[in-house]
C-alpha cells in the first residue's frame, strides 16, 4: 500500500532562508513528500521524519543515494553535506515507539512465563497420592 501525502514544508519558507530540497520519504510501503532547507541538519531531518512516520529519531536508520546510510547521533552535518540532493528518495528503517513498546511487553510476558516454568521444574515432580476405597455390596 503506497500513499503520498502533501509536501510537509517549513512554515513560510522564503528565499532568505536558503534553497530547499524536496525529498521522498519511504517507510514500510508508505511514501511521504517532505521539503526541507538544504541547510537543515540531519538531526532536524530525522525529527521531521519522526513526525511523518512515528519512528523516533533514535530508532531511525536512513538509507539514500547509492547506499549512503545515516543513523541517529551521527552529528549535525547539513542534509546537503550528508549527500542528499533535491528529489532524493530516503528509505527509513526502524520501528515506531508503539511497536517497540509492544515487543517489550511481549518479551516481558515471555520472561515471566519462562520464570514460572523454571520454578516449577526446579521443584521436581509433584507426587499425587490417591486412596481408593472399593465397597463391594453383595445381595443375599
Amino acid at each position: 500500500m503506497t500513499s503520498t501525502d502533501t509536501p510537509a514544508t517549513a512554515s513560510d519558507l522564503s528565499p532568505s532562508l536558503g534553497p530547499t530540497m524536496k525529498l521522498t520519504i519511504s517507510h514500510r510501503g508508505q511514501t511521504h513528500a517532505l521539503e526541507v532547507l538544504a541547510s537543515a541538519t540531519m538531526n532536524e531531518l530525522q525529527e521531521r521524519i519522526d513526525d511523518l512516520t512515528g519512528v523516533p529519531a533514535q530508532f531511525q536508520k536512513l538509507i539514500y543515494g547509492k547506499g549512503k546510510k545515516h543513523a541517529a547521533g551521527q552529528g549535525d552535518e547539513t542534509v546537503e553535506a550528508a549527500g542528499l540532493k533535491d528529489g532524493a528518495k530516503v528509505v527509513v528503517m526502524g520501528s515506531s515507539q508503539a511497536a517497540v513498546s509492544s515487543l517489550q511487553k511481549e518479551e516481558s510476558e515471555t520472561q515471566r512465563r519462562n520464570g514460572i516454568m523454571a520454578q516449577r521444574a526446579s521443584n521436581g515432580p509433584t507426587k499425587v497420592c490417591c486412596e481408593i476405597t472399593i465397597l463391594v455390596c453383595s445381595e443375599s
